[in-house]
């Protein structure tokens, strides 16, 4: 089976993660399946990546599109037009992405035929019907070193992510040493909030591609997003032994899936 994932972001984050993560799957199951995307990022981390600049639709291929349009013309040769919705108020289906397409003179119900969400909360914050599959998660191991005495923020720098909140929050826990993980996405944020907490206890070492390494140097992980719709690290402490601190509102009560699960939901939507 042809199937393209097509996605407006493939810069460091987790959606992009996600699709690398996803496209892999498909193809360890047999299937020639492409990420295409605007950012280089993807292409560094997979062999299956390309430039969405390349990617034309054909009658034969399953799309899968994730934070885009990739054509608000009907009668696009698709097999199949799924939506991988990863997203809430950034992308909300009933509000800026219905606007777009009602200028298109198509709505989402006739844009995609299906619909699939990473987590139920998400699903309900959208309010459109739709199949609920976790994402794939890396296979990471148990840290080999037990105690570090090193705190880890994990996520992308930005005022949703709250950044300076769980610096603070690890220097109360009494860390005298905090790393910072993640792509700065918001220089503002970063240079008002974030760097005037730099110093030799704290330092940002950027978006790390060997997450198994990042974790082995930390002991706790605090995380104090103003909401997600797929926690990530908290799974990826549970399978490394690093412990995890996150507020109430970092949790979306995510379900986390082994990888045959997550291929036979998607290829039941897909052959629906």
């Amino acid at each position: 089976m042809e199937i393209d994932i097509v996605t407006g972001y493939s810069n460091p984050g987790g959606s992009t993660v996600a699709l690398i993560n996803l496209v892999e799957l498909f193809r360890e199951k047999g299937h020639n399946a492409t990420l295409w995307g605007p950012n280089p990022w993807h292409m560094k981390m997979t062999d299956f990546g390309d430039n969405i600049q390349n990617w034309r639709p054909t009658p034969d291929n399953v799309v899968i599109s994730h934070y885009c349009l990739p054509s608000r013309k009907t009668g696009v040769p698709m097999k199949k037009h799924i939506l991988a919705c990863h997203e809430t108020a950034v992308f909300p289906l009933l509000g800026k992405v219905q606007d777009e397409l009602n200028k298109a003179g198509s709505n989402i119900f006739d844009f995609w035929d299906e619909m699939v969400f990473v987590s139920q909360s998400q699903a309900d914050w959208q309010g459109v019907p739709g199949d609920v599959i976790p994402n794939v998660i890396h296979e990471l191991k148990k840290k080999t070193c037990e105690h570090t005495n090193i705190a880890g923020v994990i996520g992308s720098i930005d005022p949703h992510k709250q950044t300076h909140v769980s610096i603070q929050r690890a220097k109360k826990a009494g860390y005298s040493q905090i790393e910072i993980f993640g792509d700065l996405t918001d220089y503002t944020y970063f240079r008002s909030q974030v760097q005037p907490l730099l110093g030799r206890d704290v330092r940002y070492l950027g978006f790390q591609d060997n997450k198994q390494a990042m974790y082995d140097m930390l002991q706790e992980v605090f995380h104090s997003s103003l909401g997600e719709t797929f926690n990530y690290i908290k799974h990826e402490c549970e399978m490394t032994g690093v412990k995890y601190n996150g507020l109430p509102s970092a949790d979306p009560g995510s379900e986390y899936w082994p990888k045959d699960k997550i291929y036979d939901a998607w290829m039941e939507v897909i052959n629906r």
